[in-house]
């Protein structure tokens, strides 16, 4: 693609706003925190009482002899029991199988566990606390580079049209040494020489272009909108 110059409008304002939204890192900080304070929730459950819903379903054989040898000589376990045999060996599969079915309602409160919920709880607000501490540094690291990039944004930009005018006045120096020649007024050394400071100042504007668009790339990233068209322009005001 050919190296133009595009020039982009940015609002300090508006990038620091986007930078606070796009950024991974702020992100991430914020996921932390909330993480954190999910964690100081969950320590403080200490405090609190528990509840358990139990149950206990049970079968049982209630013979007295049981053998792999008679179980497999009986019938069906669930065959109804012979009142003639009163639980003989060899009987063992026609006994009638005793169902037993409880269940119940545990709550548990811990009155004093030698302060160690607090502990836990202290412990998880000062992870919290220092979440909080890294995301402001973020956050101003982040303000840090959104105004640098934009400084070398607008530095480039002057930069850029700096070059365009020396350009302009490179050009008009050539036609005007090409003038002179023709009349016989300079001589072609002079021409050259004139050629050479326009191929210069046209190297030097497209140096210029090329850092302006490696700047705007310096502010795409700060503002952690890198790939997308996502530089604001400046509100009018009302």
């Amino acid at each position: 693609d050919p190296l133009e110059y595009q020039s982009i409008p940015a609002d300090a304002d508006q990038c620091l706003s986007l930078a606070i939204l796009k950024r991974p890192d702020l992100l991430m900080g914020e996921a932390n925190i909330r993480l954190a304070k999910d964690n100081v929730e969950a320590e403080k459950a200490g405090y609190r009482p528990k509840v358990y819903l139990q149950g206990l379903y049970q079968r049982s054989y209630p013979g007295y002899s049981a053998s792999f040898t008679d179980f497999f000589a009986g019938g069906d376990e669930d065959t109804e029991p012979d009142n003639n045999n009163n639980g003989a060996p060899g009987s063992l599969g026609n006994k009638e199988w005793e169902r037993t079915m409880n269940g119940g309602l545990v709550v548990e409160w811990t009155v004093f566990d030698g302060f160690a919920t607090a502990g836990r709880v202290a412990v998880a607000k000062a992870q919290l606390r220092q979440e909080e501490v890294l995301l402001r540094k973020a956050e101003e690291q982040v303000q840090l580079e959104v105004t640098q990039a934009l400084l070398r944004l607008n530095n480039s930009e002057k930069f850029v049209e700096s070059q365009s005018g020396t350009v302009t006045n490179a050009q008009e120096a050539l036609r005007l040494a090409q003038v002179g020649f023709h009349e016989g007024t300079i001589t072609s050394l002079d021409v050259i020489s004139a050629e050479l400071a326009l191929s210069q100042a046209r190297s030097d504007y497209l140096q210029a272009v090329y850092d302006y668009e490696l700047s705007k790339l310096t502010l795409n990233a700060a503002i952690g909108t890198i790939g997308e068209q996502a530089i604001p322009a400046p509100v009018a005001a009302a």
